[in-house]
């Protein structure tokens, strides 16, 4: 079965519904991956595809098909998890550590970002800040990626 994911728009208007003051507690996480922008276009787009169906794969089996899960672009996988939380951190870092371990050759990787929603962030804004913060403990930032035809072969950050 082919996993489908809410879009970005869906992800904004679910987690502003979780960070209302009155909300239930909920865990929101971002799941990066880096390394996919130095294949080729085509095949970055095919990687990234299958690593973050695979993900999703494994944390909805540990976590459970009440999370709601978001692709808002082609290397993050986010989500948004409803109580009990006890293990999902514990999934989370599982499926991080079998991702790296499986892929650590081809120069690919994976952090997550997590945050309790709404007692650590009380805004959307906040709360995605607060995630990509905890993402850039483990992991390096984002490489540009040279661009054909770019001035004096410079790099260009590549939009996502």
């Amino acid at each position: 079965m082919a996993e489908t994911f809410g879009t970005r728009a869906t992800l904004l208007a679910d987690l502003g519904s979780a960070v209302a003051a009155d909300a239930p507690p909920q865990l929101f996480f971002v799941f990066r991956l880096t390394g996919v922008d130095g294949f080729p276009r085509r095949l970055a787009e095919a990687v990234a595809n299958v690593l973050i169906a695979d993900a999703a794969r494994v944390l909805r089996g540990q976590i459970g098909p009440a999370s709601a899960y978001y692709r808002p672009r082609r290397d993050e996988l986010c989500g948004l998890v409803p109580g009990p939380l006890d293990g999902v951190e514990d999934a989370l870092v599982a499926t991080l550590a079998t991702h790296n371990d499986e892929h650590e050759s081809s120069g690919l990787a994976a952090g997550f970002g997590a945050v309790l929603v709404p007692r650590e962030a009380r805004s959307v804004a906040g709360a995605i800040q607060l995630a990509d913060r905890r993402i850039a403990v483990l992991l390096p930032p984002r490489e540009p990626v040279p661009r054909a035809g770019s001035p004096s072969g410079r790099a260009l950050a590549a939009p996502v």
